[in-house]
């Protein structure tokens, strides 16, 4: 999967703005980011109407940064997906920053339930900061709350309580797959499959690449297949024993481009 950029070929409709620019997260590796301004330059490098690479992913911390880094810009607004550091207190204030930066659009706030000993509380004090937090906003229809769930426990009762109060709120239920390996694949197809069943959309969150998670690509074709009710199939795609080209062939694109309403995004590291 290629990304975009002044000579990137056009990609199919199910690949447009599958990608959001993971470049100034920590890799799983450890291998540290780029800075600040040589990721928002390659960002704009690598976006054209229609391709593959949608939200630069910021970390809320380095908001004032880039409000001092396109301050003036005359570029079009980039679009952000900003990782929110503190829980569900922190929810409003990024929310704040982010909205605040000329030559900037909020499109996601990306926040992680920290009780893991109470997830179901930790998610309904989530999913009340962001109720709150999308309310203020002067176009709450344009900015979505991803509240991210672990892959550890999946299908326990916990678990599954928190995953019902992120499906009563409306919001996106983020996975953290960098990192992970085949082993993982179980859990991964588990937790789609009940989000799915709560008809609740899915993010991929990472940085994900071909060797630090799961390649974007094996998501996407993964999550079509636990729609379709084939389970095992998509734990084969993720493990690694399923030819993805084929799959790929075999679903068809238009299937592919009818997921994305469940499949808003993947962050990755793009090279």
């Amino acid at each position: 999967m290629s990304t975009n950029g002044p000579d990137a070929p056009e990609v199919a409709p199910e690949h447009a703005g599958l990608v959001d620019d993971a470049t100034l997260l920590e890799p799983p590796s450890g291998a540290g980011v780029a800075s600040l301004a040589d990721a928002v330059a390659r960002h704009r490098q690598r976006l054209t109407p229609g391709g593959l690479v949608g939200s630069l992913v910021v970390p809320d911390p380095m908001l004032p940064a880039l409000a001092d880094l396109l301050s003036g810009a005359s570029s079009d607004p980039l679009a952000l997906t900003v990782v929110v550091s503190g829980g569900a207190g922190g929810i409003e204030p990024a929310s704040q920053w982010a909205s605040r930066i000329a030559g900037a659009r909020l499109r996601t706030l990306s926040t992680t339930l920290r009780d893991l000993d109470d997830l179901a509380g930790a998610a309904r004090r989530t999913t009340a900061a962001a109720e709150q937090t999308l309310a203020g906003l002067d176009d709450p229809d344009a900015t979505h709350v991803s509240v991210g769930l672990p892959l550890e426990g999946v299908g326990r009762p916990g678990w599954l309580a928190a995953l019902d109060e992120v499906a009563m709120a409306d919001l996106t239920v983020s996975f953290r797959t960098a990192g992970q390996g085949p082993a993982l694949a179980p859990a991964v197809v588990e937790a789609v499959d009940a989000a799915l069943d709560r008809e609740v959309a899915i993010r991929f969150t990472g940085p994900n690449h071909a060797v630090t998670g799961f390649d974007p690509e094996a998501l996407l074709l993964a999550v079509r297949l636990v729609l379709d009710g084939e389970a095992d199939e998509a734990r084969a795609v993720l493990a690694g024993s399923a030819d993805l080209h084929t799959v790929r062939a075999d679903l068809g694109s238009d299937a592919l481009a009818r997921v994305r309403r469940w499949l808003p995004s993947v962050e990755a590291r793009l090279s």
